[in-house]
């Protein structure tokens, strides 16, 4: 098994170690690629321990607004999307 197996992922409303993150065989998205795609960088400062999240907010709005146009409504707000993102 692969050495990230341990790291913590976000899925199902918790986190959880990457092993325990599946999907079930049927799942749409696996079979027609049905998914909202949208990018959010973010930098590690060492000198401050820190990672800066560049407009995350407005990412996570964005985000939304297309997963409307596939009838895909996410549970979580913009501002909790980004909580958990930090």
């Amino acid at each position: 098994m692969p050495d990230n197996m341990d790291v913590l992922v976000y899925f199902n409303g918790q986190f959880v170690p990457l092993r325990e993150a599946n999907v079930n065989i049927l799942t749409h998205g696996l079979h027609y690629g049905t998914g909202v795609f949208e990018g959010i960088r973010g930098y590690w400062l060492k000198e401050e321990e820190e990672l800066f999240l560049v407009r995350c907010e407005e990412h996570y709005r964005r985000w939304k607004a297309n997963c409307r146009i596939l009838a895909i409504e996410p549970q979580k707000s913009a501002e909790e999307l980004t909580d958990l993102t930090a």
